[in-house]
């Protein structure tokens, strides 16, 4: 199992992976708070990565492909009891070139 596991994150680093970034900061409320994000191929659908947020909201995706169709940026607020607090999610989000 451990071969397949690693060819597989191979294969996806060499299709997803690169040298660009996406940084954001997640909210609730008017307020950075601490959520799962999750990194989406806009094209295929395929869940890339997903990290949580740190406790002010920021975020960061790096070392990913510049792909033409841009990502899916999709914030869930585990955290949060209010059944009134909807996922956040950004369509066609382009990455930029990591410094």
């Amino acid at each position: 199992m451990g071969n397949r596991l690693l060819g597989s994150l191979i294969q996806r680093d060499m299709q997803y992976g690169g040298g660009y970034q996406i940084a954001g900061t997640a909210q609730r409320l008017g307020a950075g708070a601490k959520k799962l994000i999750r990194l989406i191929d806009r094209k295929s659908g395929y869940l890339i990565r997903e990290v949580w947020s740190d406790s002010d909201g920021a975020f960061l995706f790096d070392y990913i492909a510049n792909h033409p169709q841009g990502y899916v940026v999709m914030e869930l607020d585990d955290l949060a009891n209010d059944p009134w607090l909807d996922p956040a999610c950004a369509d066609r989000v382009t990455p930029e070139a990591m410094p």
